[in-house]
């Protein structure tokens, strides 16, 4: 069984805050909200690596009340910045069960303040769940992106395009978990914000891979559950997303 890990692979991955193809690389499978990768606006080297914040490298779903600027510069606590880089370091060196322990312990500071109900706790569940699915810990994981799509929803909106997003995180752990009616029922909810035309799948690169990999492991999953004549309508509306964005007007990819 191949699952797509949508937004996941089109940039292999895109990575806010670290944006360079080298690091973009290394993290294949990563969360969603480090899959925003290889915006020409930034340049770094190696040696930035583990120069990045909680802000870059988490920075959360979009919400309708941002914080003021001068809130937003207030001095990070040095033990939040500790538990970054050790989770952020364990991570990439493969340790994922490190990398867990790390991200808990940030994500229990952070549910204290900013508190639980924040996009750096959204975001940071987030990163728990890519790091228990890099693990095969697909349980684990569901649960992990379950809460960030339940913070995420109540932040952004039910049907904002971040909140798509972690509900299709949690349908692809049900697909690997063979929870087959859970997944169908979890890749419905997510396509019908990810492929919705509002959201421009078929006019920015990383939304037309988003809705096209979500529609393709939705039908895969109906296939499983005998509805083959609605798995062909997910796979026919995958390629027209894609012919759309194929056919359409070119110019700058726009990354979303």
């Amino acid at each position: 069984m191949s699952i797509e890990a949508s937004s996941f692979n089109h940039a292999q991955n895109n990575v806010a805050g670290v944006r360079n193809l080298e690091f973009s690389q290394i993290m294949t499978g990563t969360p969603s909200f480090l899959d925003r990768a290889d915006r020409p606006d930034v340049k770094q080297n190696s040696s930035d690596l583990l120069d990045f914040s909680v802000k870059l490298l988490f920075p959360g779903p979009e919400t309708k009340d941002e914080k003021p600027k001068e809130a937003e510069d207030k001095p990070k606590d040095p033990n939040v910045e500790k538990l970054e880089k050790a989770g952020y370091k364990a991570y990439l060196s493969g340790d994922f069960k490190e990398a867990e322990k790390q991200y808990k312990a940030l994500l229990e500071l952070t549910e204290k303040t900013p508190g639980k109900e924040s996009k750096e706790a959204a975001s940071i569940n987030e990163i728990l769940g890519s790091t228990c699915e890099k693990d095969k810990r697909y349980a684990d994981a569901k649960a992990y992106y379950k809460q960030s799509a339940e913070v995420t929803a109540k932040l952004s909106g039910k049907d904002h395009y971040d909140t798509g997003l972690q509900l299709n995180n949690v349908a692809r752990m049900d697909h690997q978990l063979k929870n087959w009616k859970e997944a169908a029922a979890g890749y419905k909810s997510a396509v019908a914000i990810l492929a919705a035309e509002k959201n421009g799948p078929s006019s920015e690169n990383g939304r037309m891979t988003d809705a096209t990999t979500a529609l393709k492991n939705y039908a895969e999953v109906l296939k499983e559950l005998g509805e083959k004549d609605e798995a062909a309508k997910q796979l026919k509306r995958a390629a027209e997303i894609e012919k759309n964005y194929l056919d359409g007007p070119k110019g700058n990819v726009i990354y979303y």
